[in-house]
């Protein structure tokens, strides 16, 4: 009797934690989600194309049902050899991402 009530006991805490790590398993799977919509969104700002030329940009993106919006700001410079962009952005599952980057063609 001792016996089973143990092995009750003990397959009530493996369920519980089963379940635990399930939800845990969910949320980080939502919020990877969350952080791919939010480069595919940054990824799909414009920039600037012309000489000495700014630009301030917005993309959006969706993956596996997660959105995310972002803003850019990117520059040229007067011969059009050095370009930069920064860029942030904010997903469905709450969380944010920033990036930037520098560039010189030739």
């Amino acid at each position: 009797m001792a016996h089973s009530v143990k092995l009750g006991i003990l397959l009530k805490v493996s369920c519980y934690r089963l379940n635990s790590v399930r939800n845990e398993l969910k949320q980080t799977d939502r919020k990877l989600r969350g952080g791919i919509a939010g480069a595919v969104a940054m990824a799909n700002i414009p920039t600037v194309s012309n000489a000495g030329g700014a630009m301030i940009g917005l993309g959006v993106g969706n993956f596996k049902g997660q959105n995310a919006v972002a803003i850019g700001l990117s520059k040229s410079s007067d011969n059009n050899r050095i370009h930069f962009k920064v860029s942030g952005s904010a997903t469905s599952a709450g969380d944010y991402a920033v990036g930037g980057g520098i560039g010189y063609q030739w």
